[in-house]
């Protein structure tokens, strides 16, 4: 509520006088009100049906008076600006009337600074909206993680979580009240590794650790935190997430073991090739090396022809052999270059 709206004033007092006092205050002070005068926890109670910003109230009545109204407000679950008026008041009923949820103190002759009061009050509980907010959208975000989250102390008690970490840890909301975070770390030494880094650094992101749920199966942890300061500059708390990562891991592993798999593979399959390429140019040096026989063979049979056939007839089924043997070995060739592409 912005200062320069309407204000509605519920002001608990029985004597007219004094009440006229008081409203007049509240105009001559620049505020714009609403007023309403009650004298009676009947007509109090009936107006606090109607919206009501702040309350102004006489310490003193005979049947009904501050502290009683606050206690009614109490029970009635509201949080208002409340201000006791009164001629006098000692310590020990101003701590009363505080503990119950008072935000101001003004004496009956002194109401020159009843407006500064009252907006005062009012910009109070503004604030304290503000805060009450923010802290509801906080624990609406908390309580709404898909991971865990959790806040412990230093020695791992947990004093929030969200229903993610029960999920997470197979726990019931009662189990969890007793445990600490420290039951769940399959090495003891590996939260001590986490504080140590967390009194270095103050914040960690993703420290894997082995972790047990409630039914002794393990699983890999992910936890990012961060440390609550103590007075001393130490570690007091801490507060985070924890997320399991197994799956994640294990696909991770897989993944690695395919690879690897594969570059062995893939060295098998150059060793071959080398080998096939070892066995072509072998075969090549084979086929030019019939060739230049061939080449000798049709010499010797064109000058044997006329003076020795027998002899030409021989040196032509020789040459038959050689040419057989160089197809044989051109085919192979074909096949290896075939299966290297």
């Amino acid at each position: 509520m912005l200062v320069s709206e309407k204000i509605r004033v519920l002001h608990l007092e029985d004597n007219p006088a004094d009440a006229e006092l008081v409203r007049a205050e509240l105009i001559a002070s620049g505020l714009s009100i609403d007023y309403r005068q009650v004298d009676n926890r009947q007509e109090f109670v009936a107006a606090l049906d109607s919206p009501i910003d702040i309350i102004l109230a006489d310490y003193r009545l005979p049947q009904f008076d501050a502290l009683q109204a606050l206690r009614t407000l109490q029970q009635h679950g509201l949080s208002l600006p409340f201000i006791v008026i009164t001629g006098t008041l000692g310590d020990e009923l101003a701590a009363e009337c505080v503990k119950l949820g008072a935000t101001d103190f003004l004496l009956k002759d002194r109401l020159a600074r009843l407006g500064s009061a009252v907006r005062g009050a009012l910009e109070k509980a503004r604030a304290e909206e503000r805060v009450r907010e923010a802290r509801q959208q906080y624990n609406r975000l908390f309580e709404s993680l898909p991971e865990g989250a959790f806040v412990t102390d230093a020695k791992g008690h947990l004093i929030a979580y969200n229903p993610a970490l029960l999920r997470l840890f197979g726990l019931k909301e009662n189990e969890a009240q007793s445990l600490e975070m420290t039951s769940f770390y399959i090495k003891p030494d590996m939260r001590a590794n986490l504080l140590d880094e967390l009194n270095r650094k103050g914040s960690v992101v993703d420290f894997e650790t082995t972790m047990r749920r409630s039914d002794d199966s393990e699983f890999t942890a992910s936890l990012t935190a961060s440390a609550i300061r103590g007075r001393e500059g130490g570690v007091a708390g801490l507060q985070g997430i924890v997320r399991d990562v197994t799956i994640i891991r294990k696909a991770q592993e897989k993944e690695r073991q395919l690879i690897d798999t594969l570059e062995g593979k893939n060295k098998e399959l150059e060793s071959h090739v080398r080998q096939l390429e070892g066995l072509n140019r072998m075969f090549q040096q084979h086929i030019e090396q019939h060739s230049k026989v061939l080449d000798a063979l049709n010499g010797l049979v064109a000058a044997t022809e006329s003076k020795s056939p027998k002899l030409a007839e021989t040196l032509r089924q020789a040459k038959a052999i050689v040419q057989a043997d160089t197809a044989e070995r051109s085919e192979l060739q074909g096949l290896m270059e075939k299966d290297r592409s």
